[in-house]
């Protein structure tokens, strides 16, 4: 399956806007599938493979748990401070617009590079050469 880095963002997004004291114990991709901005947008295939990947790469404290119906899942409590690293960097719409359109050259790009094309973009912005 390919990572589609769009969904991965916006997957970050909205566990960012989870209340935690709300959940105290965590939740699953189950409550992502809830978002309706999220669901209109990318397949439930698209959620829990960016759910996986970001669990993997350590950008959200969870887990990858098999249930007994073969069913996959990712039961999450936070996002990690890797995690919040990586969104700080993709958050702004117009930074994401331009990250996007730079790696869109590339037939596919790693998150650490979408992360550093991200960061050279917010420096140019902000008029510091990087």
């Amino acid at each position: 399956m390919k990572l589609n880095h769009d969904c991965l963002r916006e997957v970050m997004l909205a566990i960012e806007d989870i209340d935690i004291a709300e959940i105290p114990f965590g939740t699953d991709n189950y409550y992502l599938y809830e978002d309706r901005k999220l669901v209109e947008k990318y397949s439930k295939e698209d959620i829990l493979y960016s759910l996986i990947q970001l669990t993997d790469a350590q950008y959200i404290d969870g887990s990858v748990e098999g249930y007994g119906d073969g069913e996959t899942g990712v039961t999450f409590s936070k996002i990690t401070w890797k995690g919040h690293e990586y969104l700080d960097t993709v958050r702004d719409p117009k930074v994401w617009k331009q990250t996007k359109a730079a790696t869109s050259k590339l037939a596919s790009v790693s998150i650490d590079i979408v992360t550093q094309v991200a960061t050279n973009v917010s420096l140019k912005l902000l008029g510091i050469d990087s």
